[in-house]
């Protein structure tokens, strides 16, 4: 039986709400960002349950469940429950993941990737499946943080799924359909304009990418209207491994207070002006990240310089995400010097290389010739190595538009 989800965007609840409605409203996924962090204090609490009605072989199933947030308390409770989810590989990476973000909230600084993980669980409160909700804040027009400081009308706000998983034992219930299709509502609820997932073409993928298929998910590259009207998203990679000069001779230094004035020129030259815009926004919120934290979201900068010490280029980066990709987020070059966008594409390059990482893959605005003749692929359907060395399956980016 499938549930019908109705979004409930821009309206408030009502003032004098039953606790039945008030219940039946969350269950839903119609819940406010006030709400949201109203809850988020006290995580502890459930925050809604609901009942499931699915059939097999002609039996009526019924599943009583009560979803909450993720805690440290439930951490491992989840992931004994889901660990049969998952390839070896996969379930050390959901483990490294959820302890760098109880790592990263312990900090009290702001995460590169804000991030909410809810889980379901039965009575007894064990755990039967996991899902998460994710913005990528230093991104722009993509996060929870940038967008109180940007017009919604020209810059979206997007989110995606974070580690979304059903136990063994829960499956057949119509939990997976009914979690997936409650966090894009809760997205959308919260202003996504479009929602994504990623995932890789493994065949044990097969069902989750039917399935995302199925609810009118779109695989693929570029994404039309990502970041705004007539604004997409584009991705190119290059195996740093095949790179014969992708070796780092100078250390570059990082983006500072001191030298942000002459990356924000370089800035402006390079990007449109609603992009400028977003990367003026995120650079604040860069910058106040906790970068000894040693947490895989904290993202990473590096500026090259001129012959007379003066900054030439810049990239913002992370490069724990994935086992074996960097991921550059944002990059730009000195206009008036032919010279210092194919320095900085090697300069990353080597970065990526040096920190054994293979693939290196930049989110970029529209198409970009330069990052063709510096070496790098358009990607169209997948981008493989991502996960790690010698890994034949491709990252894959299923996307859907939600408003």
């Amino acid at each position: 039986m499938q549930e019908k989800f109705e979004s409930n965007t821009h309206s408030e609840p009502e003032q004098l709400e039953s606790a039945e409605k008030r219940n039946e409203r969350m269950a839903m996924g119609n819940i406010t960002n006030e709400e949201i962090l109203e809850y988020l204090n006290h995580p502890e609490d459930v925050l809604f349950s609901h009942k499931l009605v699915s059939e097999k072989k002609g039996e009526k199933i019924e599943t009583d469940i009560k979803v909450r947030a993720l805690t440290k308390d439930f951490l491992e409770p989840t992931l004994e429950s889901l660990k049969n989810s998952w390839d070896d590989v996969s379930f050390e990476n959901l483990r490294e993941t959820l302890t760098a973000y109880f790592e990263q909230k312990e900090t009290g600084k702001p995460g590169l990737l804000n991030v909410e993980y809810y889980i379901a669980t039965d009575q007894e409160d064990k755990p039967l499946a996991m899902t998460g909700l994710y913005t990528i804040d230093i991104q722009g027009g993509a996060g929870f943080s940038t967008k109180n400081h940007l017009d919604t009308e020209k810059h979206n706000l997007n989110m995606g799924l974070g580690w979304y998983s059903v136990s063994k034992e829960a499956q057949g219930t119509g939990l997976g359909k009914y979690f997936l299709d409650w966090t894009e509502n809760l997205a959308k609820t919260r202003g996504a304009k479009h929602f994504e997932v990623e995932t890789d073409d493994w065949s044990v993928s097969e069902k989750a990418v039917k399935m995302y298929q199925k609810s009118g998910y779109k695989e693929g590259f570029p994404v039309k209207d990502f970041y705004g009207p007539r604004r997409d998203l584009n991705v190119y990679y290059c195996d740093c491994s095949k790179e014969k000069d992708a070796e780092q001779t100078v250390e570059p230094a990082e983006i500072t207070e001191e030298n942000k004035e002459k990356i924000i020129q370089i800035a402006k030259e390079n990007y449109s002006p609603e992009r400028f815009e977003e990367f003026m926004a995120c650079l604040d919120l860069f910058l106040q990240q906790d970068k000894g934290s040693g947490a895989i979201f904290t993202g990473h900068s590096a500026v090259f310089t001129d012959s007379s010490g003066q900054p030439e280029s810049f990239a913002i980066y992370v490069d724990g995400i994935y086992d074996n990709c960097s991921l550059v987020y944002w990059l730009g070059a000195n206009g008036k010097d032919a010279s210092a966008k194919a320095n900085l594409l090697s300069g990353i390059k080597s970065i990526s290389k040096g920190n054994d990482k293979d693939i290196l893959m930049i989110y970029n605005e529209n198409e970009d010739e330069g990052l063709r003749a510096g070496g790098f692929k358009k990607a169209k359907h997948g981008v493989p190595g991502v996960f790690g060395k010698g890994d034949k399956t491709k990252f894959l980016l299923f996307t859907k538009l939600l408003n």
